[in-house]
């Protein structure tokens, strides 16, 4: 079940395989739909934000945040009672969202500004945004938890930034050959080279372990 961790603005899963549930945000609506899918059936119904965009589980399974694209807020929901924590502000647009391995740090891509907007999930405030290709939507973290990559829809570029929890971004801007919107990983993330390719295009561009 490994590979639905990729579904990215689709699903969020809780870490407990006894309890695995998968999480739809509905983007028309103002609810996530949660689904067995041992079953197949739905099983919950929880209220968030309108028009949620994003969705991410913290590595713990004890909570998932959602990027509401109209209200302009990141839903911090608590797995267990499905109430919402807080809902912290953002730019304007919210996309697509990521979580650093150890959840110290959620991602989320800023359409109507082209930045990323960086929540810290203890405090459940933002902390950062980051510039970055006009009209953002992906944004994705290696395994290794170094690296967070950013696709823009109105740019021919794909942003690759440092994880630096002083809020110290890096930045790397890449020419691709169109919108790098869907990035795959290929290698091992403890390695000191992963390639990074983007779709459309298949362009592959390495990087080392440190810029």
């Amino acid at each position: 079940m490994k590979w639905l961790k990729w579904l990215g603005t689709l699903a969020a899963l809780p870490l407990a395989a006894a309890s695995l549930h998968i999480y739809v945000a509905n983007s028309a609506g103002d609810n996530i739909t949660v689904i067995d899918p041992a079953s197949d059936r739905v099983v919950g119904d929880l209220r968030v934000s309108k028009n949620p965009h994003g969705i991410v589980a913290s590595p713990d399974g004890k909570r998932f945040y959602v990027s509401s694209e109209t209200e302009n807020v990141l839903d911090v929901v608590d797995r267990a009672s499905s109430h919402i924590l807080r809902r912290v502000p953002l730019g304007q647009r919210p996309n697509n969202v990521a979580i650093t391995p150890d959840g110290r740090r959620v991602y989320v891509c800023i359409r109507g500004e082209s930045w990323v907007d960086i929540v810290d999930t203890a405090s459940l405030e933002k902390v950062k945004s980051v510039p970055v290709g006009a009209a953002p939507h992906n944004v994705y973290c290696t395994a290794d938890g170094k690296w967070m990559l950013d696709g823009a829809f109105k740019d021919k570029s794909l942003v690759v930034f440092v994880v630096d929890y002083a809020d110290k971004a890096t930045l790397k801007e890449l020419s691709v050959a169109d919108r790098s919107t869907l990035v795959a990983f290929h290698g091992r993330a403890e390695r000191s080279r992963s390639s990074f390719v983007t779709d459309p295009g298949e362009l592959r561009a390495l990087f080392q372990s440190a810029l």
